[in-house]
């Protein structure tokens, strides 16, 4: 069959599905760093069902992997076809959009991408831009409430920890950090406020001459608030991160201190949570952006300031540090990247394997290791008995969709320690 008459199938089928009218329709949003987890526990449930749809915006990875996503078919529970609808658009971000809803709302993939789910085990590669905006009932968070700026209205429940999200420091490919191994809290700080350190700064050696320079998120992201807390920056301290702006598929050519929206465009790394649009304070919008630079090369490039002008000249080697969910740091270590050590412990087993080491999960589970957070799954006012049956089956279905790996987090029933908030100490 060629290329045309797969396209003519595809797109008939989308018509023909756009006619099956959905008896509950339920959106969800919130947090990259778990979409995972939550995207396997949401379609797990569909699979169970029998027959079902699915429309995605990723051209690589999948369902999996992708930014947003939509689901019709049979949901156990719930009479009639049920679609769902997931727009990951970052923890903080989902927050905001599901207590005040209006301007925050997040897109949706809407019916007319529906194609038949191929087998649950993957393989899919349709990719689809055609989204709405609509409000959203659900939220995925990697930090609590109280770590956003959205005070009301409380969102439910009051508990709502659904798991452990996980968390790795990360270089990037670079030829000059043999001795990059670990990152201290007190290193990270003083890298993230100034924007750059001397490498020697990392490994005490005073031949380590290049300069590392600090790369995350925008703060719609709970991977960014994390960082923040965790370090001990505090959630609304500013930084100096810096981007990649241009590069090749496998080098990066310039990287510039993110600019506010009043220097780039639209503020495609602008940081406006907080009100704190500033140049450096920016960020990436998506680990997958992040996870994707990241395991590309550094060792000749150009540097700019936020307003474009030349801080270094091209050719310029350095190497770039950043924090990702062990999802995105696994993805960004296959292609070149390179795993740290936080605090003087390092999820090495990430490095080569796409599932963690006992040592590795009971450093986490024992409290060895601190870059963790819980995950949040949140509601917004109360629930209909149709929302009660997804919420239910989401909650029961993601102890199951951290395992065995342990990639995407940790159950909270092998947790032996515990924090009172967001980059609080951690204690049995």
């Amino acid at each position: 069959m060629n290329i045309r008459n797969i396209l003519t199938g595809t797109f008939a089928l989308a018509t023909l599905v756009t006619s099956v009218k959905a008896d509950a329709e339920i959106r969800v949003t919130g947090a990259t760093a778990f979409r995972a987890a939550a995207t396997s526990a949401i379609r797990a449930q569909f699979a169970l069902g029998g027959n079902y749809q699915y429309a995605h915006n990723q051209t690589a990875g999948g369902v999996i992997g992708c930014d947003r996503v939509s689901f019709r078919g049979s949901f156990p529970g719930i009479s009639g076809t049920t679609i769902v609808r997931v727009s990951w658009n970052g923890s903080v971000e989902g927050v905001r959009a599901v207590a005040l809803g209006g301007t925050h709302n997040p897109g949706f993939i809407q019916d007319a991408a529906f194609v038949t789910a191929a087998a649950p085990a993957g393989g899919e590669t349709f990719s689809v831009a055609t989204q709405t905006t609509q409000l959203a009932k659900f939220a995925f968070s990697d930090v609590r409430q109280t770590s956003t700026p959205v005070a009301s209205p409380v969102l439910n429940p009051s508990d709502a920890s659904v798991g452990i999200t996980t968390f790795a420091l990360l270089a990037n490919e670079s030829t000059s950090i043999t001795n990059l191994t670990n990152v201290t809290a007190q290193q990270f700080k003083a890298l993230f406020v100034l924007g750059k350190l001397p490498l020697s700064v990392f490994t005490g050696n005073v031949a380590d001459t290049i300069n590392v320079y600090a790369s995350g998120r925008n703060d719609g992201s709970g991977t960014r608030t994390t960082y923040m807390a965790e370090s001990g920056l505090g959630i609304t301290t500013l930084v100096n991160q810096f981007v990649a702006t241009a590069s090749t598929g496998t080098d990066i050519t310039v990287i510039r201190k993110a600019p506010s929206t009043a220097t780039l465009g639209a503020g495609t790394f602008a940081s406006t949570l907080w009100a704190q649009d500033t140049d450096g304070n920016g960020g990436y919008v998506s680990g997958s952006a992040l996870r994707g630079d990241f395991g590309k090369t550094s060792n000749s490039l150009q540097i700019l300031d936020a307003d474009g002008s030349e801080l270094e000249p091209a050719g310029t080697n350095v190497a770039l540090v950043t924090f990702l969910s062990t999802p995105d740091a696994r993805t960004a270590a296959s292609n070149g990247g390179k795993i740290l050590g936080w605090n003087g412990y390092g999820l090495t087993s990430l490095q080569t394997s796409s599932t963690l080491s006992t040592a590795d999960r009971d450093a986490i589970a024992e409290g060895r290791y601190t870059a963790w957070s819980f995950q949040q799954f949140y509601y917004s006012g109360s629930l209909g008995g149709d929302e009660t049956t997804f919420d239910t089956a989401i909650r029961a279905g993601i102890p199951t969709n951290l395992l065995p790996s342990r990639l995407n987090g940790l159950p909270l029933t092998e947790m032996h320690v515990g924090r009172a908030d967001d980059g609080a100490p951690v204690a049995p």
